[in-house]
């Protein structure tokens, strides 16, 4: 019996693509709710600005960010050898060092108290909208592959 510790699951190129498009949409599925709950729990006529700022996060979140990690995961995903590969792969080090990244900064930035309701209001509507884009390329270049 053949022992590979990263291939407890396997799947096709199009199956890790699919795996990456979960893996990016459920933090932004989390962090929009999170967003919209702390933008309707503001008061004042300031919503607005802060939710167009939260816009602006979005396009420059994806655009500068999201847009160039999906395509270089992509092309990663689609120059592994072989038919079938470990979901483990659906990232490289880097991108599982990103994840955690992103997680400790979001628990860091969660635990000071002296930011405002308003910054995570704004930031969080711009972040979970760009990681649900960029899940969504993610499941559109499922259509690249051969």
């Amino acid at each position: 019996m053949k022992s590979n510790n990263l291939s407890v699951i396997r799947t096709g190129k199009k199956g890790l693509l699919a795996v990456s498009s979960v893996l990016w949409s459920i933090p932004g599925m989390v962090i929009s709710l999170k967003g919209l709950l702390a933008y309707c729990g503001l008061s004042g006529a300031g919503k607005i600005l802060l939710l167009s700022a939260g816009s602006v996060l979005v396009l420059l979140f994806f655009l500068f960010i999201f847009a160039k990690v999906t395509r270089k995961f992509t092309d990663r995903i689609q120059s592994l050898p072989g038919e079938k590969n470990s979901v483990l792969l659906v990232m490289d080090l880097k991108g599982y060092i990103l994840f955690s990244f992103m997680i400790a900064l979001g628990i860091v930035l969660k635990s000071i108290p002296c930011i405002p309701e308003e910054f995570f209001a704004s930031f969080y509507c711009g972040l979970g909208p760009a990681l649900l884009w960029a899940s969504l390329k993610f499941l559109r270049n499922i259509r690249s592959l051969a």
